[in-house]
């Protein structure tokens, strides 16, 4: 403990609820396909895989950031540009 600080501590902290919190709207989503929609299990997986279709590609979105900064910014500027998409 003595190796790490507050704000180490306390990020890794947020990081673990927010995978939980992560997993609690997965599970409501799952619940509402299966219960409220009656549909099947496979089904269900199909529409959870196109819900998280949009994530995917964030790892070449981050890339492609670092790689190519628009005025010296690597993120602040994207941050902006696709605030005005």
């Amino acid at each position: 403990m003595t190796n790490y600080d507050k704000t180490f501590i306390a990020g890794l902290g947020l990081q673990y609820f927010n995978n939980g919190f992560d997993t609690i709207i997965k599970q409501a989503y799952k619940y509402r396909f299966l219960y409220k929609y009656g549909l099947a299990p496979g089904k269900s997986a199909q529409y959870a895989a196109l819900i998280l279709l949009p994530w995917s590609p964030k790892i070449v979105y981050g890339f492609f950031t670092d790689t190519f900064p628009i005025f010296g910014s690597r993120k602040r500027n994207y941050v902006i540009l696709m605030g005005g998409i």
